[in-house]
């Protein structure tokens, strides 16, 4: 909703890279995106996001690539990368590769790691325009969880 009031969905090209079940994607797609992109590595999400979509029945093109080899250009990134907390660094790579295929990215991390993102956004001659604190609920979904759910504080950047 940040991005739609800031301009960055409605008649824009939108991308959701690590799009998981699609809910960003969808989101945009309702909220009057032209076009919308989603990119994961795992089959298994891009099922059930093809099968979130129809629900609604969007037009949403889900792509099966691996972010580091997606190289689409577009007017917003709307992402939730991963934390790399079980692979260390992929939020960094997520991040560099939006800002250089996006005018604007949306990127959600955890919190505590500004200046970590500070310095990938100045590296790519980019700046931050905007910082949201929040909470996020993230319920079991892999092996490695040890609890049904997870509260965590997060940041939202806005990017360009």
């Amino acid at each position: 909703m940040f991005a739609y009031l800031n301009g960055d969905i409605k008649g824009k090209k939108i991308i959701d890279l690590g799009c998981g079940s699609g809910i960003i994607g969808i989101g945009a797609k309702l909220l009057g995106a032209r076009e919308v992109v989603g990119v994961d590595v795992d089959k298994e999400a891009l099922k059930v996001a093809r099968e979130n979509s129809k629900i609604f029945k969007l037009d949403i093109r889900w792509v099966n690539k691996d972010v580091v080899e997606f190289n689409e250009k577009c007017d917003t990134i709307i992402q939730n990368p991963p934390f790399g907390t079980k692979r260390r660094s992929i939020d960094k790579i997520f991040l560099e590769k939006a800002l250089l295929i996006g005018k604007v990215v949306y990127s959600i991390h955890k919190a505590g790691n500004r200046k970590f993102i500070e310095g990938v956004v100045k590296s790519m001659d980019k700046g931050i325009t905007h910082v949201l604190k929040g909470s996020m609920v993230i319920p079991w979904m892999f092996p490695f969880h040890r609890k049904k759910a997870y509260s965590i504080e997060v940041e939202v950047y806005r990017v360009e």
